[in-house]
């Protein structure tokens, strides 16, 4: 069976600013201003019930920007 060698390029990497949060933006997309979105019912909950915990001290759940750009 023949060699098979695997590069990877790590300098497409795409960097984000510290301070993005593409869930966050994702959310105001559609409940602000009306909804420049229009999403179905199951995402409505899943997001609103994904932000509430986000923002939630007592909660497990938080973005890390700096993971998230990771990623």
């Amino acid at each position: 069976m023949a060699d098979i060698q695997v590069k990877i390029r790590v300098d497409r990497h795409v960097g984000y600013p510290p301070d993005y949060d593409p869930i966050t933006q994702y959310w105001q997309s559609f409940v602000q201003n009306g909804g420049d979105q229009v999403v179905g019912k199951k995402i409505y909950r899943t997001y609103k019930k994904l932000i509430a915990d986000m923002h939630n001290d007592n909660s497990e759940w938080y973005y890390s920007n700096r993971r998230g750009n990771h990623v």
